[in-house]
């Protein structure tokens, strides 16, 4: 009787062990579609990330070693047998166990929402992004718009929130400003260049008088032989333009003038973008550069984002460059001293791609039999942007434009 019932125990437990193993493994997901940025550079895992409950788990040893830890077996140290894994970066040690919601960092239990696995499909060992990263001395940010984790050194982390918040008191304070900015638009259509546009650019605006003018000049690429000359002023919330269709300078009305549609009228502000807290997000993915240059301070990122955008121009607009997001670089220089923003250089590169089938339109039927056209075209643009800070800006609207208007 006690050996039936030591056999119905050990079945008992067999089973429940099984069930607590399958519940584990009932909701995950494979989830290709999320970038996992290490100190603002994307990391390419060879294991597919996973969604296990609603939260994020990515291969230990790939994610361990992206973060620094030494990818042997005196740095990750693995119990085959319990299942149990212990990991040391200089002086932090981590151990967990698989299914089990306890993580011990230097002694000190931590209670994760998300146990540890072994994905059945491969047989490798899961772990919860977000709780080693920070274990190992990092901030993990999770943004969902483009399905993305952004891990950065902490200390890299809050030293960027510090620069980029007086870099926006610094904008907050400048009231004279002058910015001169070079774009260039290159295109390249199947591999043949199709020419490269150029535009300059060259703003002025005083806040404490409400007043901005700009003066824009584009030519060759896209144009081909014609040059564009638009000039404008922002008084109050008021726009004066030089349209260059006809050589006079007119009031912008409503935001139907084509010539003008990328300023909304409506929404005419001297007040420059300011957020008191920097968004997580920035901080997360940009770096400093050392340029070895004590009165300056480079911060470079590659991955696009409109707070960022923002923090650049002092606007608060939603800057419609997502598309362009196949490749992106920003390189922003400020004084160390002033946190002046000095200077701006943006690269960013759409690809597209198309392919045409051959389409016969009589009886509009895709022909499988014949090869399909690649269409292949590639926009490179490239933004500089100069800045100066001076009390030598006094802009006032010419007496030709109160004359004609």
């Amino acid at each position: 009787m006690k050996k039936v019932f030591i056999a119905c125990l050990l079945l008992l437990t067999i089973i429940l062990c099984f069930t607590s193993y399958a519940n584990a493994q009932d909701s995950v997901v494979e989830a290709p579609y999320i970038n996992v940025f290490v100190n603002g550079s994307l990391v390419e895992f060879d294991d597919v990330p996973l969604i296990v409950n609603g939260r994020t788990l990515l291969p230990l040893r790939e994610l361990t070693t992206s973060l620094g830890v030494q990818n042997d077996n005196e740095h990750i140290v693995w119990n085959n047998v319990g299942k149990r894994v212990t990991i040391y970066k200089d002086t932090t040690e981590i151990f967990m166990e698989m299914y089990n919601h306890t993580l011990v960092v230097n002694n000190k239990p931590i209670n994760m929402d998300q146990t540890p696995i072994i994905y059945e499909k491969t047989g490798k060992a899961y772990v919860p992004a977000r709780y080693i990263a920070e274990a190992l001395g990092n901030v993990v940010v999770w943004d969902g718009m483009t399905e993305s984790i952004f891990i950065a050194d902490k200390d890299t982390f809050n030293n960027v929130k510090d620069i980029l918040s007086k870099l926006i008191q610094s904008n907050q304070s400048n009231e004279k400003v002058k910015a001169d900015y070079n774009i260039s638009i290159q295109e390249n259509s199947n591999g043949e260049d199709t020419g490269t546009t150029l535009v300059k650019v060259a703003v002025e605006s005083d806040k404490s008088k409400n007043i901005l003018h700009a003066d824009i000049t584009a030519g060759g690429g896209i144009l081909y032989f014609m040059k564009l000359n638009m000039e404008f002023y922002i008084a109050g919330n008021k726009i004066y333009y030089n349209d260059f269709a006809t050589g006079s300078w007119k009031i912008l009305l409503d935001d139907t003038d084509d010539i003008m549609s990328f300023i909304d009228i409506d929404d005419i502000s001297f007040e420059p973008y300011i957020n008191t807290e920097v968004p997580d997000i920035i901080c997360a993915f940009l770096q400093v550069k050392e340029t070895g240059n004590p009165d300056e301070i480079v911060l470079t990122a590659g991955k696009y984002t409109n707070e960022l955008i923002k923090i650049i121009t002092g606007i608060d607009e939603e800057f419609d460059l997502a598309d362009y997001d196949d490749q992106f670089y920003v390189e922003l220089t400020i004084d160390s001293n002033t946190y002046n923003l000095e200077k701006v250089n943006i690269i960013i590169v759409d690809i597209y791609e198309y392919d045409f089938g051959y389409i016969d339109y009589e009886t509009i039927i895709l022909l499988d039999e014949y090869e399909p056209i690649t269409y292949r075209n590639v926009t490179t643009i490239r933004i500089t942007g100069v800045y100066e800070y001076n009390d030598d800006v006094d802009i006032k609207l010419p007496d030709y434009i109160n004359n004609v208007i």
